[in-house]
């Protein structure tokens, strides 16, 4: 055999092998990227003695950012957006509306609503109301992948 043709495939065997390993590199930098910004949301309930809340918090590393919210009562088909218009003559302490679109940076929390030292009439009321809601929380990374949507029952 002519030594130039061996050492022309065995350069091309090496090419090959050097490029699958360039390609695996990638993907597996790629994965890493997308991890290593991922969020993870979930539904905060505080129900203590002097504080009862309802909010979302990011246990991720990177921001959450949130795409879709949907509030119904138990036995109706009516959806909101917001947690707010399902209690009536009661005063938070904080209530937001409007949090689609809202991005919740890694370790923070965003409240739907919260107050402070309710008596024991309102805590039943929030309580009430609470027990029967189910809320479907969607919400994207920062490469706008859908992540695994939040759900209560």
């Amino acid at each position: 055999m002519d030594f130039d043709i061996i050492i022309a495939v065995l350069n091309l065997l090496v090419l090959l092998a050097t490029l699958s390993v360039a390609f695996w590199t990638y993907k597996s930098q790629r994965i890493h990227n997308y991890n290593s910004v991922k969020p993870i949301l979930q539904l905060d309930l505080g129900d203590y003695e002097d504080d009862i809340y309802v909010g979302i918090y990011n246990n991720g590393v990177g921001p959450g950012i949130i795409t879709n919210i949907e509030i119904k009562k138990l036995n109706d088909n009516a959806v909101r957006k917001d947690i707010i218009g399902y209690f009536e003559n009661l005063e938070w302490d904080v209530f937001n509306t409007g949090l689609e679109g809202l991005a919740i940076a890694p370790n923070s929390h965003k409240c739907f609503i919260e107050m402070k030292n309710p008596d024991n009439s309102q805590k039943v009321k929030i309580r009430k109301v609470l027990k029967e809601l189910n809320v479907k929380i969607e919400y994207t990374d920062i490469y706008d992948k859908p992540m695994k949507s939040i759900y209560t029952t």
